[in-house]
C-alpha cells in the first residue's frame, strides 16, 4: 500500500517542485542553496519522494504551499 502511495506522491511533487522553481525564477542550485542542502539533494526529488527534513526546509522558504499540497495536488499560482 505504501509503495503505492509513494508511486502516486513522487510525480506529483517533482511536479509541483518544478513550477515551484519556474513561477519563484529559481534553479535548482539557487533552491539548494537557500536550504542550506547540496543541489543533488534537490535534485534527487526528480526521482524519489524528499525527506521529511527537506519538505519542512521547503516550508520555511515557502510558507503558503502545504506540504499536504505538495505531495498530494496541484499547486497554485504563489
Amino acid at each position: 500500500m505504501l509503495s503505492n502511495i509513494e508511486s502516486e506522491a513522487q510525480p506529483r511533487f517533482s511536479k509541483n517542485l518544478k513550477k515551484i522553481l519556474k513561477q519563484k525564477n529559481l534553479t535548482q542550485k539557487q533552491l539548494a542553496q537557500a536550504m542550506g542542502v547540496l543541489e543533488s539533494t534537490v535534485s534527487n526529488c526528480n526521482k524519489k519522494l524528499p525527506t521529511c527534513d527537506f519538505l519542512l526546509k521547503l516550508k520555511s522558504i515557502f510558507p503558503n504551499i502545504s506540504i499536504d499540497e505538495l505531495l498530494t495536488g496541484e499547486i497554485s499560482d504563489l
